[in-house]
């Protein structure tokens, strides 16, 4: 398990948040690595608020989407590419 720190700024952009204000109350994101990202969102889409659909993220070597708790807290999903 371990713990990375990133920039605000840059997951709203990554995620495509168009407007800041309504993300600005999120503190956390949380990121879980799963074995196949497809699947899960197949699992997750018709259960929860989807943000992303799976996506390859290239420069990050992964394939992920996003989704919101009911706490309004990010979750990602990815697998490695």
């Amino acid at each position: 398990m371990g713990r990375s720190l990133f920039i605000k700024e840059h997951i709203i952009k990554a995620l495509n948040f168009n407007d800041k204000t309504e993300y600005k109350n999120h503190k956390q994101v949380i990121v879980v690595e799963v074995d196949d990202v497809d699947q899960t969102y197949e699992d997750f889409k018709s259960k929860t608020n989807v943000i992303t659909e799976p996506t390859n993220r290239d420069i990050w070597g992964i394939r992920c989407f996003h989704i919101l708790d009911p706490e309004s807290n990010v979750i990602e999903f990815y697998n490695a590419l």
